[in-house]
């Protein structure tokens, strides 16, 4: 198993790519939960019509839609196409007018991993924990950088997408990821601890609507 990964982010964190379908952020599509707005079935692509000639950046964007963002094929082709085509789903993006983006696709990962944090308290109370959807179940965790992973993964998967949306690679693609200057993706390290830093057990597990509360206090 490998013990270094990185979180493969847009340099857009801080703003989204608006999307004009599926309208209102996947609300009554029934592709996306009702609640925490995930993908349910990670078994297609979804396509999306953006609400800008193209996205913002030159390799990876993200966009409002949860789990769903959009990268070009020159960092897939740096991904290597045999880890791309049985690790991700890929679908068409289309502007504003209609057209189809060339070079563009959305990108949503067969396999979600959950991103461990380190504990960061406010006044006494944690800011930090993990629980549940109460409509779909899905596991959501937050903490404070820096990341890890805990457990690591197991699966034989190299590509994988993280419960933050963007993509989780191992260290021996990173040399692969050419970072240049507007590249428009980061690369955050994200190694594989043997036990948590979170106060919460190594393997998550809750009942919808229920939360993992950590034993640490601030």
């Amino acid at each position: 198993m490998e013990k270094l990964y990185y979180h493969l982010t847009s340099v857009s964190l801080d703003a989204s790519l608006e999307v004009i379908s599926p309208p209102d952020r996947g609300r009554g599509d029934r592709r996306f939960c009702q609640t925490c707005f995930n993908v349910l079935k990670r078994d297609e692509p979804i396509d999306i019509r953006i609400d800008a000639l193209r996205p913002r950046t030159r390799h990876f964007d993200v966009t409002e839609l949860w789990d769903v963002n959009v990268i070009h094929t020159s960092l897939l082709d740096l991904l290597g196409r045999e880890h791309v085509e049985r690790d991700l789903l890929l679908g068409t993006v289309t502007n504003k007018k209609g057209h189809v983006v060339e070079g563009w696709h959305t990108v949503i990962g067969r396999e979600r991993l959950i991103l461990r944090g380190n504990p960061h308290f406010w006044k006494g109370k944690a800011m930090f924990g993990a629980g549940c959807c109460k409509e779909c179940g899905l596991l959501h965790c937050h903490g404070a950088a820096p990341r890890y992973l805990c457990p690591g993964p197991t699966s034989d998967r190299v590509i994988r997408q993280s419960d933050t949306t963007c993509l989780i690679i191992p260290a021996s693609l990173k040399e692969a990821i050419n970072l240049k200057r507007g590249s428009g993706y980061a690369l955050e390290k994200l190694p594989v601890l043997e036990s948590p830093r979170d106060g919460m057990p190594i393997e998550l597990s809750c009942e919808p609507g229920k939360r993992i509360e950590t034993t640490l206090t601030g």
